[in-house]
């Protein structure tokens, strides 16, 4: 796992911790989102892309996954809101 992985997965877990209302249908929910993520390579792409404005990759995921319960809304965008968490665009990406 790449340097940029391990920092989005230590993000993750702090939102957790951090974030009241987890459930287990907040993991199912963070379950079925990432194998849509992993199954599109182009929503993958676009996720990895550093050129792309991290609003409009939350955006994005807000579209497709808008029914998350607000933990699992905010452990999906978080990566992608925060333009110091995607280091040349890999924290979305497979490492």
């Amino acid at each position: 796992m790449g340097s940029a992985s391990r920092e989005a997965l230590a993000a993750a877990k702090r939102t957790l911790a951090a974030a009241g209302g987890v459930s287990l249908a907040t993991g199912e929910q963070l379950l079925a989102a990432g194998r849509v993520i992993e199954s599109s390579g182009q929503l993958r792409s676009v996720l990895a892309d550093p050129a792309v404005e991290s609003d409009r990759k939350a955006g994005l995921l807000k579209s497709i996954f808008g029914a998350l319960d607000p933990a699992a809304a905010q452990v999906l965008t978080g990566p992608v809101s925060s333009p110091s968490s995607t280091p040349g665009g890999r924290s979305c990406s497979s490492d």
